[in-house]
């Protein structure tokens, strides 16, 4: 027995000596294959079990964004993908699928062998239905209509003395103020077409500052006056020419009518506006200006018009003027006097 040792019935030697004539008869056969050009073939591989095709489940998991295995037939990834979107339904206006998400391929040999979707976001399309409604057009939006321009504020009111030559015909010797007391004022208007104008006023200088206040708010209440210039662009500075031409002024030297009495006129301390449009009426019927018949009608609403607690009214009431339209006799709708 010594000497030789035994596996059950089969000698260790003889067996070891198998092996290593096996390793070199495949080193061998190796070498021979190289010397040929030939590439020894690989071992082959069982070929993985078939995997399901795609079913229900799995592509509502799909769309409602389950993780999990996915079914899906072995192919390279761009088929795969295309049997992603197998059995989903289409929406118009996705014309091709969308994913989000994470999809996991083994690949083996070319061949996708095992696949995993985690968290995943099916969003398919294809071209909408014949019946399916188009998209309305986008409705443009109207550009915002720019903003109202702020009229302008009046430039600065100037203010000039005066001589007795400078007043023509609304002056002369007597009169109860003398000219050096009286001044010149330009004032801002916007007439009937709502144009920008200066017009001039002789005033009292004591009631200057007061003048340019009222006229001032005028121009900003946007109220239309026809115009403002001196009584002696009239011939004699006739009062009863400038109330027909609807010329609005101030400084004018006469008396009441039907008075002996000055009027607050002669003392630069008041003010007609628009008096065609804002006529002087008497109980006995009688008015002045004798053209303004249509404007007895004081409901009417023409642009101009004075009415009781008007914005342009109040401009004067309101800084302590007082208004001939709230008198009894005459209603003297374009007057305003502050003694």
């Amino acid at each position: 027995m010594r000497g030789k040792l035994r596996h059950g019935n089969v000698p260790l030697r003889g067996i070891a000596v198998v092996a290593i004539l096996l390793v070199i008869a495949g080193a061998a056969t190796a070498s021979i294959l190289l010397l040929r050009g030939e590439q020894p073939s690989p071992p082959q591989l069982a070929a993985p079990p078939p995997i399901p095709a795609p079913g229900p489940e799995s592509a509502r998991a799909l769309r409602d964004g389950q993780p999990g295995e996915v079914g899906l037939n072995p192919a390279p990834i761009a088929a795969a993908q295309g049997q992603l979107a197998a059995g989903t339904q289409t929406s118009p206006g996705h014309p091709h699928p969308s994913y989000a998400g994470e999809v996991s391929l083994l690949a083996r040999d070319g061949v996708v062998v095992s696949r995993q979707a985690t968290g995943f976001v099916l969003a398919c399309g294809g071209p909408p239905p014949a019946n399916a409604p188009r998209p309305a057009p986008p409705v443009a939006t109207p550009p915002a209509p720019p903003p109202a321009t702020a009229q302008p504020p009046p430039a600065e009111t100037a203010v000039h003395l005066v001589t007795a030559g400078d007043l023509g015909a609304s002056w002369h010797p007597g009169c109860p103020v003398p000219p050096e007391d009286l001044r010149l004022v330009d004032v801002p208007y916007l007439d009937m077409d709502g144009r920008p104008h200066t017009g001039q006023l002789i005033v009292n200088q004591d009631r200057v500052e007061q003048t340019i206040t009222v006229f001032d708010e005028l121009f900003r209440l946007r109220f239309p006056i026809q115009r403002i210039q001196t009584p002696d662009h009239y011939p004699g500075a006739e009062d009863e020419l400038s109330m027909e031409d609807n010329n609005t002024s101030a400084f004018n030297c006469r008396g009441i009518p039907g008075s002996s009495e000055w009027s607050q006129h002669a003392l630069g301390r008041a003010i007609d506006i628009n008096p065609l449009l804002n006529p002087s009426v008497y109980k006995t019927g009688a008015f002045e200006p004798t053209t303004a018949a249509r404007y007895l009608d004081r409901t009417r609403k023409d642009v101009g018009l004075l009415h009781d607690g008007d914005p342009a009214v109040r401009v004067f009431t309101d800084r302590g003027w007082t208004w001939g339209g709230h008198w009894a006799d005459p209603s003297d709708y374009q007057h305003f006097k502050l003694p």
